[in-house]
């Protein structure tokens, strides 16, 4: 054994030695001053099917009255996947509502979307209520559904040109409803391969169409740094974020960055890049500050727009020698973002080999909570109160969970556990709904 290989042993048994001295059990672990928590609401799939994974990704409308939930394999056998989106709507219970899937969307082998690629891999709501944007990048269609009464019906289908590659990898609404940024993450850029783009469509009230406008790119492109696999607009409509995970910071190759665009008169200019405060070599040799190919909340405002939460999962910022993630956070002064605090996981239960905190982030309703994701190896959300203006950890929900989102009203939290076994279905997957008093 080295030497170097004798010092990770002791760093790992040390911190083994911290940490179960307040191990506990599964379910929800709570600090003394722990946010409380209504019995969870769980909703399953109207179909429950074997592999469909079921939670994969979740958005509420804008009145926290729907909430739309992806499931990817809905194809004619397991080894099969279309992706379908369903619709559960509130009124004194959850109940479901609708699933939407095209008539002509067809059956792929699992192994090409290596990508999320789905029908349902990327959805939003528009702010107004009455639009609902699915993206299918396998196809290079995003399919747009205007609410009329109580359903959803197909309006217009977007399709990207032949070398849009990963069209529709990332997708959302401005606040006003009148744009739609559509990340196209592996679009060849001149001529530089998988640099990616975002492109942005604006309403047409005449024809109730949505027409191309323009494209955004990174202000330097680089070959496979795919650029718009995640976006965000502020809520106060006034900068956008989009994400370019295999960005390179002056120290470290890959480790991920964060582009910030402001709006000037009616066009999005490049301002900002945002990295990692400390850039991080992991084993895989990518960072993922602002998230994956396949992350879709890896990085969110807060609803006053003053604050941006970005997610780094392969970090190490607490130097204990594991990559065991975490989520920065970044604060608006005049016209430019800048560092202010960092959050890092302190587990209830904690394997430091096995910690990938930061893959999603939400802010809840009232700016005071922060719930953080972390998917992979020993799978929880952790929440963060805010006290005395710093955060402060309060609970860990252990759970598996690939997706989270508060309501953009109230105190409710959706979790996805698309692995969850149903009535002995696997992998039929569920959503639990928190209520964070």
């Amino acid at each position: 054994m080295t030497t170097h290989d004798n010092v990770n042993t002791l760093k790992l048994s040390l911190l083994f030695l911290m940490f179960s001295l307040i191990s506990c059990g599964g379910g929800i672990n709570t600090s003394t001053d722990s946010v409380q928590t209504a019995s969870p609401v769980t909703l399953n799939s109207n179909t429950a099917n074997e592999l469909e994974k079921f939670g994969t990704m979740l958005r509420f409308n804008s009145n926290g009255s729907a909430i739309a939930i992806s499931m990817d394999s809905t194809g004619t056998s397991p080894s099969y996947i279309k992706g379908s989106v369903q619709i559960f709507n509130k009124s004194s219970n959850w109940m479901y509502g609708q699933s939407l899937i095209p008539e002509d969307l067809p059956d792929q082998v699992f192994a090409i979307n290596s990508y999320n690629g789905f029908f349902g891999s990327a959805f939003s709501f528009s702010p107004d209520g009455i639009t609902l944007a699915i993206a299918h990048p396998d196809t290079k269609i995003v399919h747009i559904y205007q609410k009329q009464k109580k359903t959803w019906l197909l309006q217009q289908k977007i399709e990207a040109s032949s070398n849009s590659f990963g069209f529709g990898s990332a997708i959302q609404f401005s606040p006003d409803s009148k744009t739609l940024a559509i990340g196209v993450n592996q679009e060849h850029v001149n001529s530089i391969p998988y640099a990616g783009t975002v492109h942005l469509y604006n309403y047409q009230s005449s024809s109730s169409q949505w027409s191309f406008s323009y494209s955004i790119k990174a202000n330097n492109q680089s070959d496979s740094n795919y650029f718009g696999s995640a976006i965000a607009f502020s809520p106060d409509g006034t900068t956008l974020a989009v994400n370019e995970v295999n960005g390179d910071t002056t120290t470290v190759n890959d480790a991920g960055l964060v582009h910030l665009f402001t709006l000037n008169n009616t066009t999005w200019t490049h301002i900002q890049v945002l990295k990692s405060s400390n850039p991080t070599i992991s084993s895989t040799g990518l960072g993922h500050f602002g998230g994956d190919l396949s992350s879709h909340a890896s990085f969110v405002f807060s609803p006053n727009s003053q604050t941006l939460a970005i997610g780094e999962y392969n970090s190490d910022l607490t130097n204990s020698g594991f990559e065991t993630g975490s989520v920065e956070l970044f604060i608006k002064q005049n016209s430019n973002w800048v560092f202010d605090e960092v959050l890092v996981n302190n587990p209830l239960e904690f394997n430091p080999t096995d910690i990938t905190f930061g893959t999603a982030v939400s802010f809840r309703a009232d700016g005071n909570m922060i719930a953080v994701g972390q998917s992979f190896g020993i799978s929880s959300v952790s929440l963060f109160k805010k006290i005395n203006s710093r955060w402060e950890q309060q609970n860990e929900i252990v759970m598996y969970n690939e997706h989270i989102t508060f309501s953009p009203t109230g105190n409710l939290l959706a979790i996805g556990n698309p692995r969850e076994t149903v009535t002995n279905i696997d992998y039929a997957g569920e959503v639990i709904l928190y209520d964070t008093k």
